[in-house]
């Protein structure tokens, strides 16, 4: 397999974030992502290296919803049951010196979007 280095050190988390999801080890990223939520979001923070690329700015109640549905114990929770599927996701360019909008459609609420950003940089 491959692994993705880690980018820098002294990220803070908050609910809502799109994070790279890796096990304890520095830099084992691969293909995992997690979405942080709630209070215990910044249970990471000590961490710190858990690379964030993203920020739910519009539907978060949608990811709380699939989060709602962990099977996992402890405080940061785990799967979601039934699996989840990203069906669709569409990235959109805007005008130069604009922030990249990433949508993407989940089976549990095909109506409604969840709208991404790549950073915590807030919208112009």
């Amino acid at each position: 397999g491959y692994t993705i280095p880690d980018e820098g050190e002294g990220f803070t988390y908050v609910p809502g974030q799109l994070v790279m999801a890796r096990s304890q080890a520095p830099n084992s990223a691969s293909a995992q992502f997690f979405f942080t939520a709630g209070p215990n979001a910044s249970a990471l923070d000590e961490a710190g290296t858990y690379v964030v690329f993203g920020n739910v700015i519009e539907g978060l109640d949608i990811v709380e919803s699939i989060l709602a549905s962990s099977t996992g114990s402890g405080s940061l929770g785990g799967q979601p049951d039934p699996t989840v599927i990203v069906t669709s996701v569409q990235i959109e360019e805007l005008a130069p010196g604009s922030v990249t909008t990433t949508t993407a459609l989940v089976t549990a609420a095909p109506e409604d979007d969840v709208a991404l950003l790549p950073d915590s940089t807030p919208a112009p």
